[in-house]
């Protein structure tokens, strides 16, 4: 009882000790956010900072770890597919300076295989860009562009090393002369992905093994050059080759290779410039498996070209007439092993609109396709934004 009396006099004690305290509690404002549900078309590229952060990684780690699209990975050095506002692969396209790198084969492109060494310029445009870039650009677009370089001659080399087995080297040269430029890119990595893992025993302790048969070797190289024919006609010419090795688990092998160039000729007048490109495009893709004995091959080809005529009449003002047709055969072991072949084109006008006051843009576009010889309905298009 007496042990009661003291706790129960301890605790009134410290009783107005409580009330004397002050209330922490702080009424906040509310916060109201919003958002529109048509996001509308928007531009973004990497910074400088951002690429030479990555020139070890490949665009699909630099795109996906930094926010600017969404990548789907199916691991180190796997399969890697972009996603831009909930579209799918095949919805977003992927071009190198204007040309369409998607596979006619599935109509997506490997974003493993694309290192960021290789790429001067990297910009990502969201919204649909079908009456500009055609229907394969229905969530957006991923352009990979070339600059010219300064003048005079430079030179650049980095190497990395990681765990696993993992080595990397990158270079590139550049040179700038009065009547042009040359750029010679080149790059080689290899990883053999040997890490540690536990396997549970039943009845005993976790077994530790280690990973067998995930190695991943890659190498490539990109050569740009330009020549200057006179004060108003230039030479384009690019070279893309990239080779991939790589090993899946537990028995199979998948090879890749790619090889893209292109060749344009411009000319500039007063106010207005031609310009005509053709390209050429020829990937290899080879799958192993040796515990059930396949060996598939596919191949696939595409032969594109453009000419385009644009005029600055003034205020703002641009009228763009381009025409374009590719032509693309795709072959696969799985498919009989025959080929398919498509052709399509197009035809685009755009005209963009007076700037009526400072920081405001607005464009018409109207693009109308065909493809094997039928057809598409046409694609007009109206984009303004204040800046």
């Amino acid at each position: 009882m007496k042990r009661l009396i003291c706790v129960l006099i301890l605790a009134l004690s410290g009783m107005p000790g409580l009330w004397a305290q002050a209330d922490s509690l702080r009424q906040l404002a509310a916060v109201e956010i919003s958002a529109s549900r048509a996001a509308g078309p928007a531009l973004l590229r990497p910074d400088s900072l951002s690429l030479r952060q990555y020139q070890t990684g490949s665009l699909a780690q630099l795109l996906g770890q930094e926010g600017y699209a969404f990548m789907k990975l199916y691991g180190p050095g796997r399969l890697a597919t972009p996603s831009l506002r909930g579209s799918g692969a095949a919805h977003t396209a992927v071009l190198w300076n204007g040309w369409n790198l998607s596979s006619p084969m599935n109509g997506q492109l490997d974003f493993s295989l694309l290192p960021v060494s290789l790429l001067d310029q990297v910009k990502v445009q969201y919204g649909g860009q079908g009456a500009l870039l055609g229907s394969g650009a229905v969530g957006g677009a991923i352009h990979l562009d070339s600059r010219p370089p300064e003048d005079g001659f430079s030179g650049q080399v980095q190497a990395d090393a990681g765990a696993f087995g993992f080595g990397q080297v990158a270079g590139v040269l550049r040179a700038r002369g009065a009547r042009g430029s040359l750029c010679i890119r080149a790059f080689g990595q290899r990883a053999t992905n040997d890490f540690r893992y536990r396997v549970p025993v039943a009845g005993g302790s976790d077994s530790l093994r280690r990973q067998q048969h995930a190695a991943l070797w890659q190498a490539g190289f990109i050569q740009e050059g330009t020549l200057a024919l006179s004060s108003r006609q230039t030479l384009t010419a690019h070279l893309w080759y990239t080779a991939s090795e790589r090993e899946i688990p537990p028995a199979s092998d998948q090879g890749d290779r790619h090889w893209r160039s292109s060749l344009g000729y411009r000319y500039r007048g007063e106010d207005w410039d031609l310009q005509a490109r053709v390209a050429w495009f020829d990937e290899g893709l080879t799958y192993t498996d040796t515990l059930s004995g396949l060996d598939a091959r596919s191949r696939a080809r595409t032969g594109q070209g453009e000419v385009e005529w644009r005029w600055w009449p003034g205020k703002g003002q641009q009228l763009r007439l381009a025409l374009s047709q590719a032509w693309g055969e795709a072959r696969a072991d799985g498919y009989g092993g025959q080929a398919h072949r498509r052709g399509q084109g197009s035809l685009l006008a755009l005209y963009r609109l007076p700037r009526w006051w400072p920081g405001w843009e607005g464009q018409l576009s109207l693009r109308q396709g065909w493809a094997d010889g039928r057809w598409l309905p046409p694609m007009p298009a109206l984009a303004w934004g204040v800046g």
